[in-house]
């Protein structure tokens, strides 16, 4: 794909939110692609493919994050662009995909008008940041950016279907002895267009808006355990139920986030009861609290 001098091509943009769709695609409009799965990798395979077209120097990083350079005419640390191509089960086709495709739009864009620039531009895709697949990543690729991936991490990061994310990574082609070597401290700026996932803007008629806060973000899996028992022949007054106690947790917490009110937000989206049948009172009930504040 060329872009026409001096433009840039709404159409051809378009048209690469729908390809990398393809991967993982669910429904008409929804993305099913979880880091270090067969969807992922043909995403990232085509994003590096899309960097090589550019003339970048294309190279993964020891996690998988994609990296695509244009080198400066000049000494100094890097300015980098671009965002995630994993997504919640499921997402949008927009969500993090339409950071990576602005940054390898832009960079082509400036190539082609001016050359070589005097800092050093890079693209990245990073390899996750929706913790979809592994719960407790916190941001994998970033942090293997930072140098903030411990050994124990490796095995202590686990799938919701149990599986280690050192294994996984291994899986997939990745070695996990080396993910040091992902490790970044030559970068001078970081600029990342993302879609709006809420309504504010919209509601507003506003076309784009600048991030003024960072948010801050808890994740706290509770587990809550009782007593199973025969849903009709067992005395409301001597059940220990769990369920009934996680509902009296959920209500107070996404309630606490009420009452500070806006920006302040708490989901539970993810709960689970053991045993799941309708007839018995569950013996255990977890749930997961997403809990989120602007700084």
């Amino acid at each position: 794909m060329v872009l026409e001098r001096s433009a840039i091509r709404p159409d051809v943009v378009w048209e690469r939110i729908e390809s990398l769709a393809r991967h993982g695609k669910h429904g008409e409009t929804g993305v099913s692609r979880t880091v270090y799965s067969p969807e992922w990798r043909a995403a990232q395979d085509e994003i590096a493919a899309w960097c090589d077209a550019i003339g970048l120097e294309v190279r993964w990083d020891a996690v998988g994050n994609v990296w695509g350079k244009l080198p400066g005419t000049e000494p100094g640390p890097s300015i980098v662009s671009g965002s995630h191509i994993d997504s919640q089960c499921p997402g949008g086709r927009f969500d993090g995909v339409l950071g990576v495709i602005a940054a390898a739009t832009a960079i082509a864009t400036l190539k082609e008008r001016y050359g070589a620039p005097k800092r050093s531009l890079e693209i990245v895709s990073l390899c996750e940041e929706e913790s979809s697949r592994f719960p407790t990543t916190g941001f994998w690729g970033s942090r293997a950016i930072r140098g903030a991936i411990t050994e124990s991490d490796l095995e202590t990061v686990i799938s919701f279907d149990g599986e280690p994310i050192g294994e996984v990574m291994a899986a997939a082609g990745f070695d996990p002895t080396r993910v040091a070597d992902a490790r970044r401290n030559d970068l001078a700026a970081f600029v990342e267009l993302h879609i709006e996932q809420g309504p504010i803007l919209e509601a507003e008629n506003l076309p784009v808006g600048i991030v003024s806060a960072i948010t801050g973000l808890r994740h706290y899996v509770v587990t809550v355990d009782g007593v199973s028992n025969h849903a009709g022949a067992f005395p409301m007054d001597l059940r220990l139920d769990p369920m009934a106690g996680a509902a009296e947790m959920i209500s107070d917490v996404i309630g606490r986030a009420e009452r500070i009110g806006r920006p302040a937000v708490t989901t539970v989206g993810r709960i689970s009861a053991e045993p799941n049948f309708p007839a018995i009172v569950p013996e255990r009930v977890t749930f997961m609290i997403d809990a989120r504040q602007a700084s």
